[in-house]
């Protein structure tokens, strides 16, 4: 994505306030973004994080009921709020359920 918005790793990097070369790292998969920074990513890029990290969905959410049921059950992010599922559209809530299983996903593979 980053060569198609025609930006260099050091852009990149100064719009993430890191180095170019930890973007580097990040692209020969040496190393991988923290979620934050994949949050900032997924802004930069006008996209889902899912998107961004090019995951599947085949096994995650496409109904708005599915998806709520997940989120609620999620006690540990509804701690953190800053969202009301009340003004989200069901886009939004479906995109919502699947970066926050994409994030259980990522998380499970680093600590496996």
């Amino acid at each position: 994505m980053r060569e198609e918005q025609h930006l260099t790793q050091d852009e990149l990097g100064e719009l993430l306030e890191i180095s170019g070369k930890t973007i580097s790292s990040w692209e020969k998969e040496r190393s991988e973004p923290k979620i934050e920074m994949i949050e900032k990513l997924s802004h930069i890029f006008h996209c889902t994080s899912s998107q961004l990290l090019g995951e599947n969905h085949d096994d995650f959410f496409t109904s708005p009921e599915e998806a709520l049921q997940f989120i609620l059950k999620q006690d540990m992010f509804a701690k953190f709020g800053g969202y009301d599922l009340d003004t989200m559209s069901q886009d939004e809530i479906i995109d919502m359920a699947n970066d926050i299983a994409q994030f259980i996903k990522m998380i499970a593979k680093r600590h496996k």
